[in-house]
This record gives structure tokens, sequence and C-alpha cells, in this order.
């Protein structure tokens, strides 16, 4: 990608924030009153071969992604903040290499989960501000290869925990206010492979959260971006 630049000849730099190996913008700060247009999107995809589509806050349809289909090399797609639902997830569920997705803060629910978990090589998913409930969770379990997952919904109990804890290869795991509870917990501590989990917000007690970091002394553990008083590993590194 190209360093940061002003504007470019679209005017459109506060909502692309990078789209391809050779072409990439960044917001710095605010986003004025521009739209980003599928002529837009149409303009910059005939640029070149495209590797990563970061589009923050843009007003486009759900069938403006179906522009993606000629583009199977993509690997990254962001797409926060944008009003993108359940349909432009089948679009997305159409590339092959997609490996890094963020569709936080937008309007996707369980059935555009069932469409992502056809993404074969999906390996980081950010999930935060939405309203996806347990059974959006449960689809996540075909991901095979998902390493880090980044979730946020009010409408997820132990039994979205308990989907979570069966996806076999993930490493990193953050809640942003779930209402997750101590009984969810034992979910965490049977997860394997997870290295790290990350907690904001939810109803566990300290009680409960100090018996998880006890019966997994190898996970880093941040409550609040703090560790607990008691967590062994709180002086292994520097926040």
């Amino acid at each position: 990608m190209l360093n940061r630049r002003g504007n470019t000849s679209l005017g459109i730099a506060p909502f692309l924030y990078a789209l391809s190996a050779v072409l990439g913008c960044e917001s710095s700060g605010t986003a004025p009153n521009i739209q980003f247009s599928r002529n837009n999107l149409v303009e910059l995809l005939e640029k070149s071969d495209v590797n990563e589509l970061v589009i923050h806050n843009a007003s486009l349809r759900d069938d403006d992604l179906a522009l993606l289909a000629d583009h199977p090399e993509i690997e990254r797609v962001e797409i926060e903040g944008c009003e993108f639902g359940d349909a432009a997830m089948a679009h997305l569920a159409k590339l092959p290499n997609l490996q890094r997705l963020n569709i936080a803060a937008t309007h996707v629910t369980d059935q555009g989960m069932e469409h992502l978990a056809k993404c074969p090589r999906l390996r980081i998913l950010n999930l935060h501000y939405t309203d996806i409930t347990d059974e959006g969770l449960s689809h996540l379990v075909a991901l095979e290869d998902l390493e880090l997952l980044r979730f946020g919904s009010p409408l997820v109990n132990d039994a979205g925990i308990a989907h979570i804890a069966r996806i076999d290869s993930l490493r990193f795991l953050h809640l942003l206010d779930v209402p997750v509870k101590d009984e969810s917990l034992p979910h965490i501590q049977s997860m394997a492979n997870l290295e790290s989990f990350y907690l904001d917000g939810g109803n566990c007690t300290d009680e409960g959260l100090s018996d998880l970091i006890i019966a997994r002394p190898d996970l880093h553990f941040h409550k609040d971006q703090q560790h607990l008083y008691d967590d062994p590993r709180k002086h292994d590194h520097h926040h």
C-alpha cells in the first residue's frame, strides 16, 4: 500500500482506508459528509489486482459487494460501520481466499453468520456491536481455521459461549459487552488452544474469574483491559 495521502482523485479518502497492495488511504479524523458510491468502488476495483478492501462508514448497498466476485484474490475485508446486512455476507462468502473480516457495527444477523460459515480460510473475525444471537454463533463452529474472534452482542448467553468453545482452532477471544456470567467460564476453560482471553463488560464475578485463571495459568487474561489483582501473569508484559 502507499503511504497515507490527504485525498485522492475521487475525493473519498475519509472512507477508504486501504484497497489493494498498491492503493491505500487512511482517515485523518472525523469523516465529512462525503458519499462513497458504487461508482467509486467500481473505479477503484479497476485500478489493479486487489487483496484488501477497507471501507468504513460508507453508504453502499448489499448488492454492491457483488462487484468483488471478479477479485477472488481478496484476503481482507473491513466494512465496519457500513449499512450492509445479511445479503452482503452471501457475496463475501464467495471469496475463496478471504482470511480477515471486520463487520462490526453493521446490520448483519444470524442469517449472515450462516453465509460466513462457508468461508473456509477465514482466520480473523470482528463481530463487535452486533445483534447476533446464540444461534448465529453456532454457525462459526464450521470455520476450522478461525484463530481470532472479537465479538460483542447483548443477545448472547451461556449457549452462545458453548458454541464458541467448540471452535477448536480459536487462539484469541475478545468479548465486548456480552452478558456472560460465571456459568459460562467453564466453557472458556475447556478451550485447549486458547492463548488469550479479553473480557470487557459482562456479568462475571471476580471470584469466578479468579477461578478461571487458577485453572488456566497459561491463559493471557484481561478484564476491562486490566489483569486481575491475583493474576500470576500480570507482570509478564507492559500494557
